[in-house]
């Protein structure tokens, strides 16, 4: 979405908050950079609340990097 003062802004919602809108914020800053205005909240969020700790070991082994797209096989289409 685009701000009123023309800043495109994007934000990821989940329900706590503590896992999977921050990792899709972190991975969206990684690839689209501080040109866009990345934020994460929560339906029912506590304000202030620590992340998840397995939210915090899957970033820290697998930092978030370049994403490519991949086709999917002709053999597991449909038609």
């Amino acid at each position: 979405m685009q701000r009123a003062d023309g800043v495109t802004s994007v934000l990821f919602v989940c329900r706590g908050n503590t896992c999977r809108s921050p990792m899709a914020a972190a991975l969206a800053r990684k690839v689209l950079g501080s040109e866009i205005e990345i934020q994460s909240a929560g339906i029912e969020a506590c304000d202030g609340a620590p992340a998840a700790q397995n939210a915090v070991a899957v970033m820290a082994e697998r930092p978030p990097g370049p994403q490519r797209t991949s086709p999917i096989a002709r053999s597991k289409r449909r038609t």
